[in-house]
């Protein structure tokens, strides 16, 4: 899913890369997506350096200030939205392990519950990791904060489907 906004950009936790997209006039879709996979693939094939760290906590508060920034002063223009009424969709891609470990990671699940306009400023877990134990937080923090959701891979969130709904909604009918 490729959001259409005016504008929305990408983020990195551990380089100041930021990526800004915008539909030029005339592109196709198909070439609009084509042109930011592209810039994504260039971007995502340079691996973090051994010494990056997960400064989670201190990037979402970054995020989350720049929004209301924007809000305060009325403008919408390059925000990362793609919910049309000056909210932020936010997909976060981590690997679960903040930098300040179990502190950082109860700062972002109460950052989470107490954001303000929740349902204008949905947010996303993606997990990047096979290592169930450090993304748990993130599923607990799904179940408590307000249009926040975490997501995996496909077995693991089939399996909680099934957990959850029981098999009447398997995980391929409820998405």
């Amino acid at each position: 899913y490729l959001p259409i906004a005016p504008v929305f950009s990408v983020r990195f936790l551990n380089r100041p890369t930021v990526l800004e997209f915008a539909k030029k006039r005339r592109e196709s879709p198909y070439a609009f997506l084509d042109r930011v996979k592209d810039q994504l693939r260039t971007e995502f094939d340079q691996a973090p350096a051994p010494r990056d760290t997960s400064p989670a906590l201190s990037a979402l508060r970054a995020s989350f200030h720049r929004h209301h920034a924007r809000r305060r002063r009325g403008s919408n223009s390059g925000t990362t939205t793609g919910t049309g009424n000056g909210g932020v969709l936010r997909y976060f891609m981590t690997h679960g392990v903040p930098d300040g470990g179990d502190e950082s990671r109860h700062r972002i699940v109460h950052l989470l519950m107490h954001r303000t306009q929740p349902e204008r400023n949905p947010f996303t877990f993606l997990s990047c990791t096979d290592q169930d134990e450090d993304t748990e937080w993130m599923k607990e923090c799904e179940e408590v904060a307000p249009y926040c959701s975490e997501f995996d891979d496909y077995m693991d969130e089939s399996d909680e489907i099934l957990r959850d709904q029981g098999k009447a909604c398997t995980y391929a009918h409820c998405c």
